[in-house]
This record gives C-alpha cells, structure tokens and sequence, in this order.
C-alpha cells in the first residue's frame, strides 16, 4: 500500500526496460488507487499497446476501475475479458462469482465459484460462498461436504458450524449428525476454541434433538430386559 514507492519502482521499470508493459502497469495502479482514473486508462493501455495484446491482470485492473466509474455493469464485461485472457486469474473469477451471488444469479456464481476453486481448493470465500449457494439450491449433501472443508480451515468459525448443523438437520433430514454438530459447537464455544454468535438457545436447540432421536420408551424397555431363552433351546 506504499504507493509512493511503487509510482517510483513503476517509473524505473517503465526508462530501464522501455518495451515492458509491467512500469506502466504499475503506474496505472499506482494511479487508480489515487483516484486518477483518466491517468490509469491511460497507463492500462500502454501496458497492453507494449505488450501487444490484451493482459488478464490489466484487464482485472481496469475493471475494478470501471466498477468506481460506470458501476457493476460494465466493470463485469471488462472482468469476464480478464479470466478469458487468463483463466488463472483467481481473483477475477472470486471478483465475478461475489458479484454475481450478490445480486442473486447464483448460476453464475456458482459457475465462477467453481472456477476459483480449481485453481485454489481452499480459498475460503470461494468454498464459504458456494456452500451458500448450494444451501439455497437445496443440495444438502455437496453444501454439507464444503462446510465440513471450511470447518478444517477455519474451526473457530461458530458460523459456519451453525450452517453444517442447520444443513444436516433441515436439508439432510438427518438429526443425528446435527446434534453431534451443535453439541460439537457448544462444546467449541465452552472451551473458547470457536467465536461467534450462535442467535438462539443452543442448549434448548440441543435437548430438543435429543428428543427427537431418542428411542420411544417402549423400544428402551425391551432394550433393558434380559435375553429370552426359549423353552428346549
């Protein structure tokens, strides 16, 4: 964040090495982080005049400059350009999967949480996003297998925890493995290894699961009684 510096590394690299687009990469950042957007499209497009062709992180540049001066729109257009240039660009895809969950297209989003997800199996907005997404589309089993991921990068997260359980207990239909989670997570909270605010009575939400999967007393009493030997046997 030292721009001062790099406006000045930018502008050594742009007199020592004259056909490099990287000095007028820099001083176009430089100069968009400075709030001169005119100087940075003018940067921008030296960088790729010098390289001959398009740059993916010149175009991902450009877009976030475009998202300030014209809005979501357009910086999109410019975006989708820069992972099509590169598709190594992790944070352009991150960029346009958490545009595109925001305003609720989650195919889209889907589609480029993916993509960042290939390139990176851990980056954690891109798995924490499309969980979310898939708790949305209702599919329990694949939003349940990336929270359990994100709950071994992150275990102190009592958010997501909340989510595997909800997840488990409403889309699953499975209440075993939720208790197991909320009593995980109250023990979690207990020893100060998970932070978070929970939102209800976890105790209660806990007890009220126990019941659930709780044998009916019919099916406990014969648990207890000794085993029959039949007659002759």
């Amino acid at each position: 964040q030292d721009w001062q510096a790099v406006e000045k590394l930018g502008t050594e690299m742009s007199v020592r090495q004259t056909d490099s687009p990287w000095g007028a990469y820099f001083l176009g950042v430089t100069a968009a982080e400075r709030g001169e957007h005119l100087r940075a499209h003018w940067m921008f497009d030296l960088a790729e005049r010098k390289a001959g062709g398009p740059i993916g992180l010149v175009r991902y540049e450009r877009a976030r400059v475009l998202e300030i001066e014209e809005g979501v729109a357009s910086a999109a257009k410019e975006m989708k350009e820069a992972v099509r240039v590169d598709p190594g660009l992790l944070a352009g895809h991150l960029w346009l999967a958490q545009i595109h969950h925001r305003d609720q297209m989650l195919s889209d989003a889907e589609k480029y949480y993916r993509l960042a997800l290939e390139i990176k199996s851990d980056l954690w907005p891109a798995v924490t996003g499309l969980a979310d997404i898939l708790i949305e589309k209702k599919s329990g089993e694949e939003a349940a297998e990336l929270l359990m991921r994100a709950i071994g990068m992150r275990p102190e997260s009592a958010e997501v925890r909340l989510k595997l359980a909800v997840t488990y207990e409403t889309l699953s239909n499975d209440p075993v493995r939720a208790l197991q989670v909320f009593r995980d997570l109250r023990l979690a909270l207990d020893k100060g290894k998970a932070k978070g605010q929970v939102g209800f009575d976890l105790n209660q939400r806990i007890r009220t699961l126990e019941q659930l999967v709780k044998p009916p007393a019919s099916e406990q009493a014969r648990e207890r009684e000794p085993a029959q030997t039949k007659k002759g046997g």
